[in-house]
C-alpha cells in the first residue's frame, strides 16, 4: 500500500430521490381523444412521463442533494463513483453531511404525513386528467422505501488475496486523481471566468471567495501530485495580492486575476503551467498574469514598458508564456 492510499478517504453518498413521475402510455393518449395511429414510430420518439404528484413538493429533496454534490465537489474529489476528500476535513465534511442528511429526513417525514393531501390536491388540480393519473399513483409505502439519504466513508486498499492486474487497476485509478482534480479545476474556473470575468473591467470582491474555495481544495489533496502544492500556492499569493475598493477588484489586480482564472480554465494549459511554476520568480509570475489577463479581457496587446521587465539582478524566464504567448512580449520575457 502507497503513502497515498493511505491518504485516502472516499465519501459514497447515498441519497435517493422519489421522481413523482409514470411513464406516459398510448392508452392514455386514447383516452384523451388522441389519435395514437399518427403518431411517430417509438424508435424515433418516446411519449415522455406524467407527473402524478406535484412536483413542487419534491424540489426540496433534490436541492438538499445536489447540496450535497456540490459540497463534496467543493472540498473533495472525484472518485470511484463517490468523492476523495483530505483527511484533515473530515470533521467539517461530517458536520455537514449530517445535517444534511437530517433536513432529509426531516423534510420526508413531513411530505410522508401529507402525501395522501398532496396527492387528492393533485387530483382534483388535473380533474379532466384524473383517470390517467389516480390507477398510477404510488403506494406511499413504496414513496417511502425510495426516498432515503446517508452517506459512507470508507478509505482504499489493496485485496491482499489478489495480485497483478487486479491491484493495478486500483492503482491506476489512484494515480488518475489529480488529472481529474486538474479537470474539476478547470470547469470550475471556466465558469469563473464566464460569470464574473469575460468582458468586464471589474468584479466584486465576493468572487475571490470561489478562489479561496479552490485553494482549499487544491492544498488539502496537494498529497496526489507534487505539482498541485505550486499551483494552489499561486492562487493563495494573488488571491491575498487583492485589495478590493468599496467591494469591487477593478484594475491591475482585476488583470492579474483574470490571467490567473484564463490560466486554470484550460486544463492542458493548467497542468503545464504547474510544471514551470516552482521555478519562475513570483515577480514575473505576477507581471506574467497581468499582461496575460488585459489581453484575454480586452482583446488589446499589451504594451511592455521598461518598468515591467524582468529584475536584472534575477534574470529568470517564465515557462508558462510558451503555453500562450503574448503579442511582441518578448521584451519581458
Amino acid at each position: 500500500m502507497t503513502k497515498t492510499h493511505q491518504k485516502l478517504v472516499v465519501i459514497n453518498l447515498d441519497f435517493h430521490l422519489w421522481s413523482g413521475n409514470k411513464k406516459l402510455r398510448k392508452e392514455d393518449l386514447k383516452n384523451l381523444g388522441i389519435d395514437v395511429d399518427r403518431l411517430p414510430p417509438e424508435a424515433l420518439s418516446s411519449l415522455g412521463s406524467k407527473h402524478i404528484c406535484n412536483p413542487k413538493e419534491l424540489r426540496t429533496f433534490q436541492t438538499l442533494k445536489r447540496t450535497a454534490e456540490k459540497f463534496c465537489e467543493e472540498v473533495g474529489s472525484g472518485f470511484l463513483k463517490g468523492y476523495t476528500v483530505p483527511e484533515r476535513d473530515l470533521p467539517r465534511v461530517v458536520e455537514k453531511l449530517d445535517k444534511l442528511v437530517e433536513e432529509f429526513n426531516q423534510a420526508r417525514e413531513v411530505f410522508l404525513s401529507r402525501y395522501d393531501q398532496i396527492i387528492q390536491e393533485w387530483l382534483e388540480s388535473y380533474s379532466d386528467y384524473r383517470h390517467i393519473i389516480e390507477p398510477f399513483i404510488t403506494p406511499k409505502g413504496d414513496v417511502a422505501a425510495q426516498l432515503t439519504a446517508d452517506y459512507q466513508m470508507f478509505r482504499v486498499a489493496d485485496v491482499s488475496e489478489v495480485k497483478g492486474e487486479y491491484n493495478a487497476r486500483l492503482h491506476s485509478a489512484i494515480g488518475g486523481l489529480a488529472n481529474t482534480l486538474f479537470r474539476e479545476t478547470a470547469k470550475v474556473a471556466n465558469n469563473l471566468w464566464k460569470q464574473s470575468i469575460e468582458s468586464k473591467s471589474r468584479f466584486r470582491e465576493g468572487t475571490l471567495k470561489q478562489l479561496s474555495k479552490l485553494h482549499t481544495k487544491l492544498e488539502g489533496l496537494s498529497f496526489l501530485d507534487s505539482r498541485i502544492v505550486p499551483l494552489a500556492a499561486l492562487i493563495e499569493s494573488q488571491k491575498e495580492s487583492v485589495v478590493p475598493e468599496n467591494g469591487w477588484v477593478t484594475g491591475e489586480s482585476f488583470y492579474r486575476i483574470a490571467g490567473l482564472v484564463w490560466m486554470l480554465k484550460d486544463e492542458e494549459r493548467l497542468a503545464e503551467y504547474a510544471n514551470n511554476i516552482a521555478t519562475t520568480s513570483p515577480e514575473n509570475v505576477a507581471e506574467y498574469l497581468r499582461l496575460e489577463g488585459m489581453l484575454r479581457v480586452t482583446g488589446n496587446r499589451p504594451n511592455v514598458t521598461p518598468a515591467t521587465t524582468a529584475p536584472t539582478a534575477a534574470p529568470k524566464k517564465v515557462a508558462a508564456p510558451t503555453l500562450a504567448p503574448l503579442p511582441d512580449s518578448g521584451a519581458f520575457f
